[in-house]
């Protein structure tokens, strides 16, 4: 129901009005956390079917291990503790390979490998929207 509101009320009139729309998560990141709880991927794409596909989904991916260290790192940081669900490696894993597997249902969508540098993982993100944005 948020994702429809969002849609109606912010998204399609942004979209008329040849606004970019950049969202950091999307159905993309449902189908990923909903299939590795166990959701039936065609369940997610059969409820997600009223939502359109984005022009680009740039979906940033790297080993469970990093992303769990990573997580860990900002976690503290932020003087907050993971939940025992995030801390799971085994879960991280399920989440990556529902990623992997969803790539083929969402159309204009790019793998980005996020086990490299901040840096480079930056620059190849605009190189792909600057393409998109300049493409007549």
């Amino acid at each position: 129901a948020d994702r429809m509101h969002l849609l109606q009320n912010s998204i399609m009139p942004a979209l008329e009005e040849k606004e970019v729309i950049l969202q950091n998560r999307s159905f993309v990141s449902s189908y990923a956390y909903q299939s590795a709880d166990g959701v039936p991927l065609e369940f997610l794409l059969e409820i997600n079917k009223l939502f359109p596909a984005p022009d680009l989904a740039l979906i940033l991916l790297c080993t469970p291990k990093v992303s769990c260290a990573r997580t860990e790192k900002r976690e503290i940081e932020a003087g907050r503790k993971r939940s025992e669900l995030e801390k799971s490696l085994e879960y991280t894993k399920k989440v990556k390979e529902s990623y992997e597997k969803i790539v083929q249902y969402v159309p204009n969508s790019v793998i980005i490998d996020a086990n490299k540098s901040q840096g480079d993982v930056f620059k190849n993100i605009v190189s792909y929207i600057d393409r998109l944005l300049t493409s007549p």
